[in-house]
C-alpha cells in the first residue's frame, strides 16, 4: 500500500465493530474474529474486524491506524 497514515486509517471504515459481551458469549465467539478485548463491569468489550458485524448486537465503531492495517490485511484475503 501507498498513501499516509490516515488512508491506512481509514481502509478500517466499516470493517470495525465493537459489543460488550457476557463471559459465556465470548467462550463461543469465533477468535479470529477478535482483535482487542477489555474487561467492563458490564462484561467484556470486544472490538471486531471484518465485513460484517459477527453479532447482532455490535455497533460501528472509529477505527484506529492498528484497524485499518488489520482490515486491509483481512480485505486482501478475502
Amino acid at each position: 500500500m501507498t498513501g499516509s497514515l490516515a488512508e491506512l486509517q481509514a481502509c478500517g471504515q466499516g470493517y470495525v465493530w465493537e459489543a460488550v459481551i457476557s463471559p459465556e458469549e465470548f467462550a463461543q465467539m469465533e477468535p479470529r474474529h477478535i482483535v482487542a478485548t477489555r474487561t467492563v463491569p458490564e462484561g467484556i468489550l470486544c472490538r471486531f474486524i471484518g465485513e460484517y458485524a459477527p453479532i447482532d448486537h455490535a455497533h460501528a465503531a472509529v477505527p484506529t491506524l492498528e484497524d485499518g492495517y488489520l482490515a486491509l490485511l483481512r480485505k486482501g484475503a478475502l
